[in-house]
């Protein structure tokens, strides 16, 4: 597997990634709501609020991801129809900081899922 391939491969994985953890939030969010409808004390919708807030935050970051994945794809797809694709290197710096960075925020938001589990276990 070739070097192009194999970014395009990390960024379809990215793009499916993404597209799970919306759907998940989604989800989450409903079930957040369902809390909310059901619970009237002021320490139970505290912790609604809290998820709320993290929810919408983590599905601004993710269709922030969903953007730079796109344009990194954009540039890779212009940088493989060059003489020497990969010399450039800041396409490569660009796909190891995205790499961090889409690492990153699954590891905040499978924090933010258990988290919210714990709070769902103490409300139920």
């Amino acid at each position: 597997m070739s070097i192009e391939e194999f970014f395009k491969h990390e960024l379809h994985e990215w793009r499916a990634t993404i597209e799970f953890y919306l759907a998940d939030l989604d989800i989450l969010d409903n079930r957040l709501m369902e809390v909310a409808g059901k619970n009237t004390k002021t320490t139970i919708m505290v912790g609604v609020e809290h998820f709320q807030n993290q929810f919408t935050l983590q599905k601004n970051n993710l269709q922030v991801f969903k953007h730079k994945v796109q344009e990194q794809d954009d540039k890779l797809n212009a940088v493989v129809k060059e003489i020497d694709p990969l010399n450039d290197l800041n396409i490569v710096d660009e796909q190891h900081f995205l790499r961090e960075a889409v690492q990153l925020n699954e590891k905040i938001f499978q924090e933010l899922r258990h988290s919210f589990y714990r709070f769902l276990s103490k409300v139920f």
